[in-house]
């Protein structure tokens, strides 16, 4: 596997694939720099890009135009206007729900993670092979858990910055503006993609993954593809946000 991004999923990843005796080729930034004999590689098989949003553009730009079907993308947030822009429509997409403490270090927790598009199964097959759970799926299933790692980025990003808490905490004191939230945003990816999901159903999942990371501090950073994304198009829609707008003033 060739992994794009030494940061702490990146890192990871090596770390726990090479636990398992599996070769992860893992490339920094500053390794794109010069051209890479693993990335002249014909066409056919993955790329995972594992670095934040805002350096997405400057990484696709570095890689060789004919492996662009190649690149899986795990970023976090609602990206899809960005993979237009990238002329990436047909990447594989995954939402990772992975967790490393620190740089270098393995993962310690992990729920199963979807991948969508023409790499999906080798995606699913890789990364259960190291232990962490995967599962293709149909892009029209895809797109929920799309809906809910961005309702909990930005619910429980936002909460945790207003009650200087961690998830775990946020999960069991203040479960009631984790619902009232969800149930806020909720119209506005519904009519943004379309998807209308059981807000109950949702709550309790985000309120499930924090539970699992609970000393994670949720952050309010790329907010341009997650609160402020949510808050734009509320407006864009008009959708009455009146909680979600009072914790972003």
């Amino acid at each position: 596997m060739v992994v794009v991004g030494a940061g702490r999923i990146g890192t990871a990843l090596q770390v726990r694939a090479k636990a398992r005796g599996l070769e992860v080729t893992l490339l920094d930034r500053e390794a794109l720099k010069s051209p890479s004999p693993v990335l002249q590689d014909p066409p056919g098989q993955p790329i995972l890009v594992a670095v934040r949003a805002p350096d997405l553009a400057a990484v696709i730009d570095q890689l060789p135009a004919r492996r662009l079907d190649d690149v899986v993308l795990v970023q976090n947030g609602a990206i899809r206007e960005l993979i237009g822009t990238l002329g990436l429509q047909g990447a594989t997409r995954g939402i990772l729900y992975q967790w490393s403490a620190e740089r270098g270090q393995d993962f310690v927790a992990a729920r199963w993670s979807p991948f969508t598009g023409p790499h999906a199964d080798h995606l699913e097959r890789w990364l259960t092979a190291i232990d962490l759970p995967a599962e293709s799926v149909h892009p029209m299933r895809f797109v929920v858990y799309e809906v809910e790692k961005l309702l909990w980025l930005a619910v429980f990003g936002w909460l945790c910055r207003a009650h200087r808490a961690p998830v775990g905490e946020v999960a069991d004191l203040h479960t009631s503006e984790v619902e009232a939230l969800v149930r806020e945003l909720l119209p506005v990816t519904r009519a943004a993609w379309g998807v209308d999901l059981e807000p109950g159903w949702i709550v309790e999942r985000l309120l499930a993954w924090s539970r699992c990371i609970p000393a994670f501090r949720a952050s309010t950073s790329e907010d341009e593809w997650r609160g402020g994304w949510l808050q734009e198009r509320a407006r864009r829609y008009a959708i009455d946000t009146p909680m979600f707008d009072h914790l972003r003033l």
